[in-house]
């Protein structure tokens, strides 16, 4: 249903609003993620239910009455390759890493792991390029 252009400005927006913490993806299940934003709601799921790629985004449109389903939209699979806007199908695995990471709290965990790091060693870390410190 959604054009190339559309998926590509679609998975655009949700990816910065995942990115800035303005939107909220939840765990639903084993493998699958989802965000209700407006009269949508956005799922991310792997294809085949076994919590690896290929990556599928599931647009459906919410009822807003309760005697009626919720009625499924369009669905994009996402394919791994270098992101290219004018193949939006390359947008969907990156997004579904922000959406994970950001799902299980990834920046605050790892701002709460550095501050136990710090009260023991309040110095910088070391500086590394390639495999050794300098």
């Amino acid at each position: 249903m959604f054009s190339s252009e559309e998926w590509a400005a679609l998975v655009g927006k949700l990816r910065q609003l995942t990115q800035a913490g303005k939107i909220s993806w939840t765990a639903k299940g084993d493998s699958a993620l989802s965000v209700d934003l407006g009269s949508a709601q956005y799922r991310l799921s792997s294809r085949d239910e076994d919590d690896q790629p290929p990556w599928v985004l599931t647009v459906t449109k919410r009822s807003t009455d309760w005697t009626e389903p919720d009625r499924y939209v369009d669905s994009l699979t996402g394919i791994y390759q270098e992101e290219v806007s004018s193949i939006p199908a390359s947008l969907v695995p990156g997004l579904r890493d922000i959406a994970y990471r950001m799902s299980l709290g990834g920046p605050q965990l790892a701002s709460d792991l550095l501050s136990e790091m710090l009260e023991v060693d309040p110095t910088e870390p070391p500086k590394y390029y390639g495999d050794t410190p300098f």
